[in-house]
């Protein structure tokens, strides 16, 4: 039993992870709400820790330590994929919407615009990624 509770929190903060980039209301469920986050997070880490005290008394200190280890692991890991992924996401929108304004304006785009453009969108992509993240994915 102790062992299907750590993998229901194993699932739960891929989930948590994978909606966290995101904005809200846009993007995320409805339910994964900024005020309904912490609740979430909340629920998370009673399950994720319990489980692991539990597997620390019923089997021994060792095996509550490599399940952190591996809890861990794929957190940061899970995380990292989700962020880079809506990083290139965003940054290929801001990309073609500032090709799309360069045509509007019927200005010439030439590689020095495209760089420009790139590099710009990449640091708006990494700016929307962190606020969605600091705050709950309100804008």
């Amino acid at each position: 039993m102790l062992w299907f509770l750590y993998a229901v929190a194993l699932l739960l903060v891929c989930y948590e992870n994978r909606w966290i980039v995101c904005a809200w209301p846009l993007e995320r469920p409805l339910w994964f709400s900024p005020s309904a986050q912490p609740r979430f997070f909340l629920v998370r880490s009673l399950l994720t820790y319990g489980t692991l005290v539990g597997l620390w008394v019923q089997y021994n200190v060792l095996t509550a330590g490599v399940a952190f280890l591996a809890y861990y692991a794929l957190n940061k890991l899970t995380f990292k994929v989700y962020f880079d992924r809506k990083i290139r996401e965003l940054a290929r929108e801001f990309a073609r919407h500032g090709e799309e304004e360069a045509r509007k304006l019927k200005q010439p785009f030439d590689h020095i615009d495209q760089a420009r453009t790139s590099r710009d969108a990449l640091r708006l992509a990494k700016e929307t990624v962190i606020t969605n993240v600091k705050t709950g994915g309100r804008f």
